[in-house]
């Protein structure tokens, strides 16, 4: 009998001590690995990067706040491109409204009007029904778009012609704005929680399509022998680009790259068409200097996208769903990453954007393009090996923590090379544009082109202009009608001039080039295709309808 009670006694204390430590596993797991538990968010420069201000609803960092401050510093209604930009673009240029606060941090009133610029076809044409409309841009789409880069007349293009006109005012603005000096548009969300994910700040779409009526409107006074009109639209365009590289994110400056290649397709178009004066032609290259200066894309990516990449973290830690589509739920694997830690997510984070930074502080070359591409190689190795620890990954936190991040961070960097290549290519089309106009200069003086372009220097140039993809002078030749200058691209492979323009035969190559005459202008426009069978042009004060279906 005594013996049965002891053994019991010694089971049950056997089983109590299973019990306590199955109870303390869980709790270590609770703790430390378990999905349904996500540490407090720790405020410090190695996590959230900023410590102030504070958002007063939980007590984090408002990056958008920052943002804001950071870049309006300086900025006045007076000196403000944007101010004169919303005033052309309307109070809901993109067809959702925008806070009273934008305004009120822009020190202006709202636009008058809620719409403003409007390039839409029914501005200027009635068709009968939807799909006579549908038809009728797909025939014309190609063809308008080479308006940007080739001279036309109103007579051959009437309905083009007729939106340009109806758009005068906006595109007056447009103008009108480029000639501030800063730019700057309060970054603004719906959802604060987010911080910013989904942030907007001036639509930039909108920006790049009143851009692209402006070449047009360029080209058509070019057409018209208009030209002091065409270069005046051309340099409001590639100002428009420069002031908007003073935008807060990676994508405002690509917008702003977008707007300068503009201007340099139609730049090049102008020295193509028209043999300037030497007086003129010194007065462009005069005003192509007095441009405002180029902004950094390193510094975007170290700061915006940084400040971008730890809001998505924080987002993603408290079940926002930012890292997938609301109608799609995660899947489970999924899950166990959403509730990771957010204080090792954003070190690490930290940590990788400042391995970077000493190679976005570089000056844009070749080389630095070369580095980012081998930290980037090395990090994408270590994610992969990461990945083969997905098995701990339910009993880890640490380690999911540690892959997410590593995964979400090197994702959003892994576009920095695109981005760096994209200001260097625009940085070097710049240059070229520059050159452009003191070839001109020459010509006038001279009466026809230099054989080298030594014989510009240091008159006109104060040195030899550089190929940033090479690290050598550009490539220059002097042809019957022209010359050919151009930079071997990223590629770094010279390709005899060919940039890889889809609309031209065998144009196989990434050089950037500046051509006089460019193989657009060898072949004519096509005619604008007539309107359809029962559509009309609108009356000047008859108010657009959509068509019927």
């Amino acid at each position: 009998m005594g013996r049965k009670t002891k053994r019991s006694h010694w089971l049950l204390r056997l089983g109590l001590c299973l019990l306590l430590g199955l109870l303390l596993l869980f709790g270590l797991w609770f703790f430390y690995g378990s999905p349904w538990y996500t540490p407090a968010v720790v405020v410090s420069r190695q996590t959230t990067y900023l410590t102030e201000p504070l958002l007063a609803e939980d007590g984090l960092p408002d990056y958008l706040e920052v943002i804001n401050r950071r870049y309006s510093q300086g900025v006045t209604p007076e000196n403000n491109a944007a101010v004169v930009w919303w005033q052309a673009l309307g109070r809901e240029p993109d067809s959702f409204p925008t806070p009273p606060e934008v305004f009120r941090q822009l020190g202006i009133k709202p636009p008058a009007r809620k719409r403003g610029f409007d390039f839409s076809i029914e501005q200027v044409v009635v068709f009968a029904n939807r799909d006579q409309r549908i038809e009728y841009l797909d025939k014309v789409g190609m063809l308008w778009i080479k308006f940007n880069s080739y001279p036309w007349r109103s007579e051959d293009f009437p309905v083009f012609s007729r939106l340009l006109d109806r758009n005068r005012e906006w595109l007056d603005l447009c103008v009108q704005g480029s000639r501030r000096t800063r730019f700057f548009s309060p970054v603004f969300t719906d959802t604060p929680q987010a911080r910013l994910v989904g942030a907007w700040v001036v639509p930039l779409e909108e920006i790049r399509i009143m851009g692209r009526r402006l070449a047009a409107r360029a080209m058509r006074h070019l057409g018209h022998g208009r030209v002091q009109a065409a270069w005046r639209d051309i340099y409001a365009l590639k100002r428009s680009g420069r002031l908007l590289q003073q935008s807060w994110d990676a994508h405002g400056l690509l917008v702003a790259y977008a707007l300068e290649g503009l201007a340099c397709n139609a730049l090049n178009t102008l020295l193509a068409r028209h043999h300037s004066s030497e007086e003129e032609a010194l007065a462009w290259l005069k005003q192509w200097d007095q441009l405002p200066p180029p902004q950094s894309m390193g510094e975007r990516i170290d700061f915006s996208t940084r400040l971008f990449t730890l809001s998505l973290i924080l987002a993603h830690c408290q079940g926002l769903p930012v890292m997938y589509d609301r109608d799609d739920p995660p899947s489970w694997w999924q899950k166990f990453l959403i509730q990771m830690d957010p204080n090792l997510a954003m070190r690490i984070c930290n940590q990788l954007f400042d391995q970077t930074r000493p190679l976005l502080e570089l000056p844009p070359s070749q080389k630095r393009l070369d580095q980012v591409d081998r930290l980037l190689v090395s990090w994408e190795s270590q994610v992969d090996a990461r990945r083969q620890q997905a098995l701990w990954f339910p009993l880890s936190r640490r380690a999911r923590t540690q892959y997410a991040a590593w995964e979400l961070t090197t994702g959003v960097l892994s576009s920095s090379l695109i981005l760096l290549t994209a200001e260097l290519r625009a940085r070097q089309r710049h240059l070229l544009g520059r050159v452009g106009l003191a070839l001109a200069v020459y010509r006038a003086r001279h009466g026809e082109y230099p054989q080298k372009l030594d014989a510009l220097v240091p008159e006109l140039l104060e040195e030899m202009p550089q190929d940033f993809f090479a690290g050598k002078p550009l490539v220059y030749r002097r042809t019957k009608k022209g010359y050919l200058l151009y930079s071997v691209g990223p590629s770094g492979k010279d390709h005899g001039g060919r940039d890889g323009n889809p609309d031209e035969l065998d144009n196989v190559g990434d050089d950037v080039l500046l051509r006089i005459p460019p193989r657009w202008l060898e072949k004519p426009l096509p005619p604008e295709p007539p309107l359809p069978p029962g559509a009309r042009f609108r009356q000047t004060d008859e108010s657009p309808k959509e068509p019927k279906e």
